[in-house]
């Protein structure tokens, strides 16, 4: 294999890992809040988060408890 096709190849494999990130639970509450907060006032982006992210924690630890 050349040295472009191996560099292509883990540029994709970058891109996967990064997408694996943003779909992670830790990474779209990341996204979610930097999203909100470049779109709402600070106030208004917190409280969504929040109750966004209090059924998801609540879920997650019936899960756990399981």
């Amino acid at each position: 294999m050349s040295q472009d096709a191996l560099r292509l190849l883990q540029r994709f494999l970058g891109l996967l890992k990064l997408a694996d990130l943003l779909t992670s639970p830790p990474g779209l509450a990341l996204t979610l809040w930097l999203w909100l907060y470049l779109t709402l006032p600070y106030d208004t982006a917190l409280s969504l988060w929040l109750v966004t992210l209090l059924p998801l924690l609540m879920a997650s630890n019936e899960t756990a408890k399981e």
